[in-house]
């Protein structure tokens, strides 16, 4: 399962077939047979607290809640006793031997499988796929009452549009209605795609030029994604892993996840459609019943409550449409609940907490503050940011080199870094080999994400030479940048070769330099360049060299706005010496930028 999940390198969300639906919840056998998964029992536990056969924690059909145990009191020896079979599970992609208790039938393995193993529930009238209104809509081309009163059947159970033909109509409604008229528009898709990209150069409204070109590329996400209409018509609904919809015992209590009332709602409207159905087809091969017409009109009310609670659990409806769906079929509206799009979508959702979840975990965040004291490519991290963010690898790293003392000690350390000797040095040693990536948002162009090599620092910032401020478009006022951790060895050779800093110096839109200098350096060359007040000629300092000079104001004795006389070369080529007058910040910026003693009181706007 490992080595599967390795090797998957991308993740496609489109429509699925009924018999891709049914793979999920299916078993496979050697001899070619398969066994649904099917949910057929609303309840969750009976009174001893254990799931009920056929239920939404069935452990016949998602798999034992006990490690390697069945469901039988008192537990089987079922590795002498069990059935042993090869099965196959289209969903996991896997192929193994399993081992079936005789007696209850649960398999026997880990309990792991109820994260990730589905069932089904088979519907007995197909329900509308409410995620697919809209496709639905410009494929058939209906406005979006004729869509409600084709899914509600509104014509049919209503008295005052009620006609003759209503035993012939009810035999098309609902759900089933708008699958026969998809899988009839399949036939022609192609046909119909081309007819309308032709109709586009003849529409003369703009309005109607939008709605064509719109049912255009609805028409053509179908065919190139190898998809048919009729698969936006659910006739077998997938039912999450138990893992992902839990149960808890608090005080006593069962607390179940909202999923599970809305599961059991459908299971209850399915069974009850399907009791109507089965008695009063079994009540006409008998005696001809004697309200056959209302008979038929009461099944199409239970079919539209059934297509309620299916919308509720794939999606909660805004309130306008819940109160229209519930005038529709004349029932009450349900409260607002969780779904099974709430769940997966947003920040917290199960796309962003699972499947980017190694991303998530090595990153961090933090004000970002200027050093100029760091050189040009190099940041400075927090020691807690640090610590956290490569702590797995130094201990992984220590284990493979056999220094199992060390990574005892590191692992220990965790939580308690002040007390050991070596972690800043391990530390520092991956930081010098490593690269991480600063991202400020939004991130708008290539510019705002730049690899950059850690540093270990004190304090709960991120700190970086200000002349790298320019490409993230930032400044130092309360910014936060975000850090990411690249993992692969793809991405630390992008990072080395493309991202860091040092080969983000031009802009990609202009060719020009973007290191230039910018609000406190700016500030830093003022003062540098300021003059102190006047102070005669005679009391200023004479100084021969530059040591003489920065031993005089470390002491104190000077400031960077002291005027003195230095030694200095006129020019570059006339090595000869003479005296300047000078202020000490000046000549400090000269011996940087390596300015000539006649450019040293000479004003500039620009470096």
């Amino acid at each position: 399962m490992a080595g599967l999940m390795e090797a998957r390198s991308h993740l496609k969300i489109g429509l699925a077939s009924p018999k891709t639906v049914e793979a999920w919840a299916s078993y496979g056998f050697k001899d070619y047979t398969f066994w649904l998964r099917e949910v057929t029992n609303p309840k969750l536990l009976d009174d001893s607290g254990q799931p009920v056969l056929g239920g939404l924690f069935c452990q016949r059909i998602f798999g034992p809640v006990s490690a390697y145990s069945c469901m039988c009191s008192p537990p089987r020896d079922v590795s002498l006793s069990g059935e042993k079979v090869f099965i196959y599970e289209e969903f996991a992609e896997m192929s193994r031997q399993a081992t079936l208790c005789s007696v209850c039938g649960v398999e026997v393995t880990s309990p792991w499988v109820r994260r990730y193993r589905m069932g089904a529930i088979c519907l007995v009238e197909p329900a509308t796929n409410i995620l697919y209104l809209t496709y639905i809509r410009s494929v058939l081309n209906l406005t979006a009452q004729q869509l409600k009163r084709l899914i509600f059947f509104t014509d049919f159970t209503s008295y005052t549009h009620r006609t003759k033909s209503t035993e012939l109509e009810l035999s098309l409604f609902g759900g089933r209605h708008l699958y026969f008229l998809l899988k009839e528009g399949q036939s022609h898709l192609i046909h119909d795609y081309k007819e309308l990209r032709d109709a586009l150069l003849t529409r003369e409204t703009p309005s109607k030029r939008q709605t064509t070109l719109s049912r255009v590329k609805n028409l053509h996400f179908f065919i190139v994604g190898s998809a048919q209409l009729s698969w936006m018509i659910l006739q077998t609904l997938p039912v999450l892993p138990p893992r992902l919809r839990p149960f808890l015992r608090i005080k006593n209590q069962w607390t179940f996840s909202e999923l599970n009332d809305l599961y059991r709602t459908v299971l209850m409207r399915n069974n009850r459609l399907l009791h109507y159905r089965t008695y009063y087809s079994e009540s006409e091969k008998v005696v001809k019943p004697l309200f056959p017409e209302s008979a038929k009109i009461l099944y199409a009310v239970q079919a539209a409550n059934a297509q309620c609670c299916i919308d509720n659990l794939l999606h909660v409806p805004t309130p306008g449409n819940l109160e229209e769906m519930a005038r529709l079929v004349n029932v009450s509206p349900a409260p607002k609940r969780t779904s099974l799009v709430t769940i997966l979508q947003g920040k917290r959702g199960l796309f962003r907490q699972n499947l980017l979840g190694k991303r998530v975990d090595f990153s961090g965040r933090s004000v970002v503050v200027g050093a100029p004291h760091l050189s040009f490519g190099t940041c400075g991290l927090p020691f807690e940011v640090v610590a956290e963010m490569f702590h797995p690898f130094v201990s992984s790293r220590l284990s493979r080199e056999s220094r199992w003392s060390d990574a005892a000690q590191f692992d220990s350390a965790q939580g308690k870094y002040q007390h050991t000797r070596n972690f800043r040095e391990w530390l520092q040693h991956f930081c010098s080999s490593s690269y991480i990536y600063l991202n400020r948002a939004p991130t708008l162009h290539r510019m705002n994400i730049q690899a950059f090599i850690p540093r270990v620092d004190e304090g709960q910032v991120i700190k970086f030479f200000p002349l790298a401020c320019s490409g993230f478009n930032a400044d130092f006022d309360g910014d936060q940048m975000g850090i990411f951790l690249p993992l692969s060895k793809q991405a630390r050779r992008e990072a080395k070769s493309r991202l860091y800093t040092y080969h983000q110096s031009f802009s990609i839109s202009n060719g020009k330099l973007v290191l230039s200098p910018s609000q406190d350096m700016i500030t830093g060359l003022h003062v540098l360049r300021s003059d102190a007040p006047y102070v005669h000629a005679s009391n200023h300092h004479y100084f021969a060299s530059v040591d003489d000079l920065w031993t005089s104001l470390d002491a104190n004795l000077l400031n960077r706005q002291s005027m003195v006389w230095f030694r200095h070369s006129l020019s570059l080529k006339n090595p000869s010496f003479h005296f300047v007058v000078s202020t000490v910040g000046r000549l400090m910026l000269s011996l940087i930028t390596l300015l000539e003693g006649s450019e040293l009181n000479r004003p500039f706007r620009q470096i």
